[in-house]
């Protein structure tokens, strides 16, 4: 299964996050991984 990658809504525009790191994002009814989330982190 492919999951997909949850874009980011910044400045009016839909951008891929530039974090490596990524959290499951998943249906608690089946547990089954419906997209990918970047973790976000402080710098």
């Amino acid at each position: 299964m492919s999951s997909n990658q949850l874009l980011n809504f910044i400045g009016g525009a839909w951008t891929r996050s530039s974090a490596n790191d990524y959290l499951d994002v998943t249906n608690p009814a089946t547990a089954q991984v419906m997209a990918l989330k970047c973790r976000w982190r402080r710098r």
